[in-house]
This record gives C-alpha cells, sequence and structure tokens, in this order.
C-alpha cells in the first residue's frame, strides 16, 4: 500500500464544512430555541452545540441539507441532517492507494417537537459521491429524546455508532463477494424501482432492467451485489433513467425525508439477497480491536479491513513507515 496516494485521497476527502457553509446549507442548525408549539416538557437540544462537541470527539460535518418548508412560521425550525466524518476511518479500494468509502455519522434533529435527535451510520462511496444512510434491523438508528442533554448521552450514542462501522466494513465485503445472477439482478432493479414509486406520491413508475443498470462510469461494472446496489441506488435518487409508465425521464429526490426512506429501503432491499450475516460476534471482536489500536498506537490512522484492521503511521506525528495490521484475536503484525 502506497501511504502518499492514500494519505492524499483522504486528506482530499476530508473537507470540513466552515460555519458559514453550515448556515447557507441548514440554516436552522443554528436555531437558538424550540417552536411556539412545544410544551415545557419539551427540552430544547442545539444542534450546533451538538456538532461542536461530535468536532471535540474527531468528528467534522463534511454535508448538511434541511427539510423543506411552506410556512413560515415552520422556517428554522424544520428537519434537517448533518453528515459528519472522523478521517481515521475508511474503507480502502481494492487497488493500492485507493479508498472504496468513508464511514459517516449522519444526525438528524429538528426543533418543532415533532422529531427526536437520532444517530444513524452510513457510507460515503468515493467512486460516485453517493451517501448511504444505513438503517436496518443489524444497523439500527440511536435516539435522543428532547428531555435533555448531556455530553455524556452524547458520547455513548457515538460510541454505540462507531462500534457498527466495522459491521459496515464486512457488510461492504460480503456484497463485493455476492455475485448476481442475470435473473437476480432483474428482480433487484424491479423492487428498487416499486420503492421509487412507493415515495412518489400517485405516479406509476416501472423500468428497464438494462437502462437502470447502466454503469456510469467504470468504477460501477460489474454484476456483484455491491455494484448492482449502487448503481441502482444512484438512479433511484438522482433519477435520469425512463419511466416507462409514462415515458419520461425520472427527476432526481430532492426532499430530506423522501431521501432518508427510500435509502433506508433500498439497503433493507440487499438483505434479502445475503445469507450467513453474523454481526454480534463480529461487533465484538472489532471493538476489543479497536480498543488495542486506541490504547497502544493513539498516533496512527486506521483502514477498516473484514478481518481486522490496518494501522498506519500519522506523518503528522511519526517518521515511521511500517504499517501493522491487528487481526480480530488482537494480534499485531507487520503489513506488507
Amino acid at each position: 500500500m502506497q501511504q502518499q496516494n492514500l494519505s492524499l485521497s483522504l486528506e482530499s476527502a476530508f473537507q470540513p464544512l466552515m460555519e458559514a457553509e453550515l448556515r447557507n446549507l441548514a440554516p436552522s442548525i443554528f436555531t437558538d430555541h424550540a417552536a411556539s408549539r412545544t410544551t415545557d416538557q419539551y427540552s430544547y437540544t442545539s444542534t450546533y452545540r451538538i456538532l461542536e462537541d461530535l468536532n471535540s470527539l474527531g468528528w467534522f460535518p463534511v454535508r448538511a441539507q434541511e427539510r423543506r418548508v411552506k410556512k413560515d412560521s415552520n422556517r428554522g425550525f424544520q428537519r434537517h441532517v448533518v453528515y459528519l466524518r472522523n478521517k481515521n476511518f475508511y474503507i480502502p479500494g481494492a487497488e493500492e492507494g485507493t479508498t472504496e468509502a468513508f464511514p459517516e455519522i449522519c444526525i438528524v434533529n429538528s426543533h418543532d417537537g415533532f422529531n427526536a435527535f437520532k444517530f444513524s451510520t452510513g457510507l460515503y462511496r468515493v467512486a460516485c459521491k453517493n451517501g448511504l444512510v444505513i438503517q436496518s434491523e443489524k444497523f439500527g438508528d440511536f435516539r435522543l429524546v428532547h428531555k435533555g442533554y448531556s455530553f455524556s448521552g452524547l458520547e455513548k450514542m457515538l460510541d454505540e455508532a462507531v462500534s457498527q462501522i466495522p459491521l459496515l466494513v464486512k457488510r461492504v465485503k460480503i456484497m463485493q463477494d455476492r455475485i448476481m445472477t442475470p435473473d437476480e439482478i432483474a428482480d433487484f432493479t424491479k423492487k428498487a424501482v416499486k420503492i421509487r414509486e412507493k415515495y412518489s406520491y400517485g405516479t406509476k413508475f416501472d423500468a428497464s432492467v438494462e437502462d437502470v443498470n447502466q454503469a456510469l462510469r467504470d468504477e460501477d461494472k460489474g454484476d456483484n451485489l455491491w455494484k448492482v446496489y449502487n448503481r441502482v441506488q444512484e438512479k433511484m435518487l438522482n433519477g435520469g433513467f425512463i419511466n416507462t409508465e409514462n415515458n419520461r425521464k425520472a427527476k432526481k429526490i430532492v426532499y430530506l425525508d423522501k431521501i432518508l426512506w427510500l435509502n433506508k429501503d433500498l439497503f433493507e432491499l440487499t438483505e434479502g439477497y445475503i445469507a450467513g450475516f453474523d454481526d454480534e460476534t463480529q461487533q465484538q471482536k472489532f471493538q476489543e480491536t479497536t480498543k488495542i489500536w486506541k490504547r497502544d498506537y493513539p498516533n496512527y490512522l486506521q483502514s477498516l479491513q473484514p478481518n481486522g484492521i490496518i494501522i498506519s503511521p500519522d506523518p503528522r506525528y511519526l517518521k515511521e513507515t511500517q504499517e501493522l495490521f491487528i487481526d480480530l484475536d488482537g494480534n499485531v503484525s507487520n503489513y506488507q
């Protein structure tokens, strides 16, 4: 693995948003009080304060969006989402010096009294820049109701969310190894189109399998489940395929809630094509391995693998270049 190229890849992908950018993308993040409709039992939780606390824990915002509102009385209190990234976490690509995806923490909040503050885990795929919010029975979300906020409570939620990241890495590997037959690709595509139809409120949807699976870039070509999922997910979100029900080109989904719901349903769709995914034992082993990294190698960056973690000396603090590998049994060896 070429550390220089990998570092450049990591550095180029890790570009936190500045406060001015956040204010432009989602002004409701900075609202300093709850909506007037809330009761005395509702405890206002500042999204910006949460972001500041997450910054102190190494997580920084890289994308943000807020729900569209029609009534001025709802403006500033609506649902908003922020995606955060920690440069110590990344999923390497198949080739040396490349990065496949970056795990992200997705936080959702509002100040209108209708939504709890929520954490979810997600992935940001480098090739097509599509963010995948991962929510299912295996990758749940974590809620903090508006009845009082504490830094310790936030830390606990973050630890729980981070503990799921190794499972995401394993899931990507399983999906990459799962080769789909033409019939399975067609079945997956048709089901995904019906999910898109569910969030189109009355508009019927159908599409050809070939059109939806037309790769937009060389990195997306292939018949494994990971490739198929990313091709289909991007088309369902961004549109561009022909809806054969009306012979019109499908439009991009722009509403926040629809994006979150569609991503969730599409990810759950993949579970029907995977068998033998045991997360509990794997999660415990990864947690112990991560503890070794944090305790004994604080100045190393980690690269998550299905069978352990690769740790690389952080050039900001160390002159060493030898990478190490920590397997799921806690053994440390030189990585070559």
